[in-house]
């Protein structure tokens, strides 16, 4: 099967951890015969920085399009 997954790794620890999920993913589907195809966007402290805004609307109607959404760690104490 082929899902299509939104990839919003957040700031702080959020993108560390979210690369190694998606490396999970990857190995969840060798072993199980599916396809992954990711879209990554800007979520929290460092959406703010970039696009002034921690979630855009963009963001939003992009992840409505996926079949799943993998959401890493928000929280940057700057904001």
């Amino acid at each position: 099967m082929k899902f299509n997954i939104a990839v919003l790794p957040g700031d702080g620890i959020g993108p560390e951890v979210l690369a190694e999920g998606v490396k999970v993913l990857e190995a969840v589907g060798r072993k199980f015969g599916h396809s992954f195809m990711t879209t990554h966007a800007l979520i929290g402290g460092v959406a703010i920085a970039e696009e002034g805004t921690a979630l855009s609307d963009e963001t939003v109607k992009m992840c409505k399009k996926q079949d799943a959404v993998m959401f890493g760690a928000v929280g940057d104490p700057r904001y």
